[in-house]
């Protein structure tokens, strides 16, 4: 535990955890400020909590055709 109280998982060291985090939340809100025509602020926050909890593979659709 760190000193802001925050366990990370043992999964991956808690240095890249944290990188991945707040990297992650600095580039999608680069990416909404530079769009010419931004979601409403409500809007980015909803879309900001699901991507924390949807792991990348969820994100894309990897329909296969066979």
């Amino acid at each position: 535990m760190d000193k802001r109280n925050i366990s990370f998982s043992d999964e991956i060291p808690a240095d890249y955890a944290e990188e991945i985090i707040i990297s992650g939340l600095f580039v999608i809100f680069q990416y909404w400020i530079s769009k010419k025509n931004p979601e409403p602020i409500a809007e980015l926050i909803k879309i900001i909590n699901k991507s924390r909890f949807l792991a990348p593979y969820k994100m894309i659709d990897l329909k296969k055709d066979n």
